[in-house]
């Protein structure tokens, strides 16, 4: 499979977009002359990033690595040239199994000659960013976190057990176990906080949610009016789809993206503005 065709100089310019081929990704060794690249993996099977640490001329290089098997950023370490770099490591490494170890980002450090560097978290996935301090030509610095909250830490490692302990006792998240830490688990779990609310709250809940154990949510509510919060919410009684309900196609799913739409409406009003949207 050649990915590579037409002249150096357009090659130089040629923006890849690529998905779900180990042999696609290998013959990208080909493409030399590139200078500017990005690739997008998904759930594909490629594991490993080696292809591109032949890629010396690139300038600009963006990784979409949603939901892939890659778990080594080393292999970029190899472009000395780069001077901008963007990485998407968002996923659920619940659902799919894997872990990708972005505690692990010193490879990164090597990269001097970087000016502006973006990288994207998935939930569990935030690691140690110190490294990054060793970038000195480095002038611009975005980083996104996709937040993914667990209202009692304490409650659901109690519940889930050690596997589940595991991903918050690794040691670029907690870096502790409950039992060794049981005040920073609570410092990090709403239940624990209630007092501090101070910001408008919608809570969306289905009682036959897979994922989330409904007590957990009875326990938040229950936190909520004992602290004398003023709060909303709207518990959903089996509805279909458990966890994912309301990412459906149904009517209570509508129902539920559509109070969301409002409520947040009114929270965001534009000043001077007479009155909510209507949805």
């Amino acid at each position: 499979m050649g990915l590579c065709f037409g002249s150096s100089e357009e090659l130089a310019i040629k923006t890849i977009y690529f998905s779900n081929s180990i042999d696609g990704v290998a013959s990208l060794a080909q493409c030399r002359a590139l200078k500017k690249l990005t690739l997008k993996l998904g759930s594909s099977q490629v594991s490993n990033l080696e292809a591109l640490s032949k890629l010396s001329n690139l300038t600009q290089l963006t990784l979409d690595l949603r939901d892939s098997r890659v778990r080594d950023l080393e292999p970029l370490t190899k472009l000395s040239n780069l001077t901008q770099l963007t990485i998407d490591l968002r996923s659920d490494p619940f659902r799919l199994g894997y872990n990708l170890n972005v505690g692990n980002i010193e490879p990164l450090a090597k990269l001097s000659n970087l000016t502006q560097l973006t990288l994207y978290f998935g939930p569990g996935r935030i690691g140690n960013l110190e490294p990054l301090t060793k970038l000195s030509n480095l002038t611009q610095l975005t980083l996104g976190f996709q937040i993914c909250p667990v209202s009692d830490l304490e409650s659901r490692i109690r519940a889930m057990g050690t596997n589940y302990e595991s991903y918050f006792a690794a040691r670029y998240h907690v870096g502790k176990t409950l039992s060794e830490s049981p005040e920073e688990y609570r410092r990090r779990s709403p239940v624990w906080n209630v007092d501090k609310l101070t910001t408008p709250l919608l809570i969306h809940a289905n009682t036959s949610d897979d994922d989330v154990p409904f007590a957990e949510v009875e326990k938040l509510l229950q936190a909520l009016q004992a602290s004398g919060k003023s709060f909303e919410q709207h518990i959903y009684t089996n509805a279909p789809g458990g966890h994912q309900f309301n990412r459906l196609d149904t009517p209570l799913a509508r129902e539920s993206r559509e109070e969301i739409w409002r409520f947040l409406a009114r929270q965001l009003q534009p000043a001077g503005s007479r009155k909510a949207p209507r949805f």
